[in-house]
């Protein structure tokens, strides 16, 4: 899975695992961790939250461009990681969320 990915190919500039229902946080947190040249990052519609954020974060942060958490179960917590992240707040580096809670 992601995790496997994270070991076998640490190079890995860009990932989009968009509505991807079988990687878990736990497997992006992984793969973040073994791959931190990526770059670019597509987690649509995925069932991620704060924390693997923080992860992504923490691991890529310094070449991280471009971050889609569209319809991901993220709070202010995550965006609070993303926005003290001086590599992300450059005008290049583009953070995609459109969250709406179901009602």
């Amino acid at each position: 899975g992601a995790a496997a990915l994270g070991r076998l190919s640490p190079r890995l500039r860009s990932v989009a695992l968009d509505g991807c229902v079988g990687v878990t946080a736990r497997g992006c947190s992984s793969l973040v961790r073994g791959c931190r040249q990526l770059a670019e990052i597509s987690l649509a519609e995925m069932l991620i939250g704060d924390e693997a954020v923080a992860e992504i974060v923490a691991s890529c942060g310094l070449t991280l461009t471009f971050l889609d958490l569209s319809e991901c179960p993220i709070t202010d917590l995550a965006i609070a990681a993303l926005s003290g992240h001086t590599a992300l707040s450059g005008h290049t580096a583009r953070i995609v969320s459109r969250f709406a809670p179901a009602l």
